[in-house]
């Protein structure tokens, strides 16, 4: 049985590169239940082992044959056809098993690409952790879920009972969404165009405020004085270089009332305050290494269009997603000014991106086909900068979750790095963290894992100023 794939979908099947995986992750921090005995890390293994592959997208496989990067689909493998001991892994942190010898594992995990020939994912049970606790890594091509997406299984997956024994793994759960479905705004857009052929396609019904959207951009290329900032208008840094396959993940939590004060001090909102502190941090990171541009730097924040779309159309896509910019006026040195641009940009972008309703995705094939021609033919590194760093918010819980009894501590995400972008952060909200994960090619970012590092001396540094302010 085949299924077909929305052009979005099959755009990261068309991007995927030996030195751009199109795949992410998703890391689950666990705590073993209390009174667990000895053998419990072993005894979940087996069990999870046991269980065939039934679950919906789990046991898709890309359609063989020569055309098959082309015009991409699924098939539907039965669970006979699938081999578990492939796609379940279980290893063994080195003690003493603390958060750097986990992040050294997880980059090592990532840095391989998925077999399109099989079901394209992966699932990682990690024990060793320190403080009894153990991990489990999900990875996943991007052409089966966008980060909001997986999150939205995630929490389908997990219970809210600490008492809950014998709840089979992801594979083999039959995902049912716990959240309402998005209030559709306006008609279906267009699936994303990974090409140009697919923009020029662009229906002429919508092609009015699309080409008013383009215009708009071009306007605020040319206007610095605009609180919009158009993609491509990124001052060129190390990170915009040419990416090798190696990858290096880092992670950190936040608290995230402490950020939640920031956005009520300034104004603005949570996600928000993520950039005023990122870009705090990253002035730091370039700045140590004599890289720092004299212009600002520019933050590419993926931003979900599930809301613009159907039900039926947002269920048939893995990915429902574009980008707005945010300036994060880096050139500054005064902390409040500095978080008053970046909340006037991420409002200006909001109001052009999301105005756009149902004509959002035709707008972003058009917007993104440069960066995404670039990236299919390896010199994206050579075409002006989308952005500096991409910044992914993806919402998670404040409830408590557990898989057979052991509590999710924390989830950290992974994403795609490619030519011309070295760095992501992805940030997701669990319990009363804010968990930051940055992912990027160390060969051309180096020593990226300090940007982690630098994010709670960043926290300090932005509260210090707007407090004295």
């Amino acid at each position: 049985m085949r299924r077909r794939m929305s052009a979005l979908d099959a755009a990261f099947v068309q991007l995927e590169r030996a030195e751009a995986p199109q795949h992410g992750s998703v890391l689950f921090i666990l705590r073993r239940p209390e009174g667990a005995s000895s053998r419990y890390m072993a005894q979940l293994a087996a069990w999870m082992r046991e269980h065939p592959v039934t679950a919906e997208r789990f046991n898709y496989v890309l359609t063989p044959g020569p055309g098959r990067r082309i015009r991409p689909s699924w098939t539907i493998r039965p669970p006979e056809q699938i081999d578990i001991d492939y796609h379940f892994r279980h290893s063994a942190l080195p003690r003493p098993g603390g958060e750097l010898e986990l992040a050294t594992l997880v980059s090592r995990l990532v840095t391989h690409p998925i077999d399109l020939d099989r079901p394209p994912w992966e699932i990682h049970l990690i024990e060793g952790l320190e403080r009894d606790r153990f991990a489990i890594l999900m990875k996943m091509h991007h052409a089966m879920v966008d980060g909001v997406s997986a999150l939205r299984m995630v929490k389908s997956w997990l219970s809210d009972d600490p008492l809950a024994r014998y709840q089979p793994p992801l594979w083999a759960h039959d995902v049912q969404d716990k959240e309402e479905p998005p209030t559709p705004t306006g008609q279906v857009a267009p699936t994303f165009g990974g090409t140009v052929l697919g923009a020029v396609r662009t229906p002429l019904a919508v092609a009015g405020s699309v080409s008013r959207a383009l215009v708009a951009d071009v306007g605020a290329a040319r206007d610095g004085d605009q609180a919009l900032v158009s993609p491509y208008t990124a001052p060129r840094t190390i990170l915009n270089g040419r990416v090798t396959q190696r990858r290096r993940m880092a992670t950190q939590r936040l608290p995230l009332d402490r950020v939640k004060a920031i956005a009520d001090r300034t104004g603005g909102t949570i996600n928000d305050a993520v950039a005023i502190v990122l870009g705090t941090a990253m002035r730091r990171y370039l700045g140590e290494l004599d890289a720092l541009p004299v212009r600002p730097l520019v933050a590419g924040v993926v931003t979900s269009l599930r809301a613009m779309m159907t039900e039926q159309a947002a269920e048939a896509s893995g990915n429902a997603i574009s980008m707005l910019f945010a300036d994060l006026a880096t050139e500054v040195d005064d902390i409040a000014a500095r978080a008053s641009r970046v909340i006037a940009s991420t409002g200006a972008g909001k109001e052009h991106l999301l105005g756009l309703e149902g004509h959002a995705m035709a707008y972003s094939s058009l917007m993104m086909a440069p960066f995404v021609l670039g990236s299919m033919s390896g010199i994206g590194h050579r075409l002006p900068p989308l952005q500096n760093v991409a910044l992914s918010n993806v919402p998670g819980t404040r409830t408590s979750l557990y898989h057979n009894g052991a509590e999710v501590e924390a989830v950290h995400a992974t994403t795609i790095v490619g030519s011309g972008g070295a760095l992501v952060v992805t940030v997701t909200s669990w319990g009363d963290n804010l968990c930051f994960t940055v992912t990027g090619c160390p060969d051309t970012a180096p020593h990226c894992q300090r940007v982690a590092v630098y994010l709670t001396d960043a926290l300090d540094e932005v509260e210090k100023a707007l407090t004295d302010g």
